[in-house]
């Protein structure tokens, strides 16, 4: 009798982790496409702006501060550019998640790339384009700074 109620609960456990229950719904998936859309667009014309911003040249000050600020922009630059590329790859998780083209859960919007489990809402909302659950990051960063 104990193995048949073990062996249902298995049963019920593998149908919730099924890729189809997995997937956030669809009004979910559009909400944080439409977060990843406006943080893509911020990037974008956050770029743009500091690329323009160096027209004027005046006195040796003047040189100096732009040459610095150049360096200072183009740090945040490439800090911006791997947020960016972030970005999009969470967006065609979204969209291959909407056309359910997708079959590895790993390449499902809000499942961590890790250990396949879905990515609390709370996370994704604060940051939409991460691959990771918390649990997971934190695994990943403490081996990165172990190695370094």
């Amino acid at each position: 009798m104990k193995h048949k109620k073990t062996e249902k609960k298995l049963i019920q456990h593998s149908k919730k982790h099924t890729s189809k229950n997995m997937v956030l719904p669809k009004k979910k998936l559009l909400f944080y496409r439409t977060l990843l859309v406006k943080k893509y667009n911020e990037l974008i014309n956050f770029k743009y702006t500091n690329e323009n911003n160096y027209l004027e040249v005046g006195d040796n000050i003047d040189i100096a501060k732009i040459a610095l600020d150049k360096e200072i922009s183009q740090e945040l630059t490439d800090t911006q550019q791997t947020l960016l590329s972030y970005v999009i790859k969470a967006i065609e998780k979204i969209d291959k998640t909407l056309n359910k083209s997708q079959k590895d859960l790993t390449q499902i919007y809000g499942i961590c790339e890790r250990c396949k489990k879905p990515i609390p809402q709370k996370r994704l909302k604060a940051l939409p384009w991460v691959e990771y659950c918390i649990n997971c990051q934190r695994n990943i960063e403490t081996h990165k700074t172990e190695e370094t």
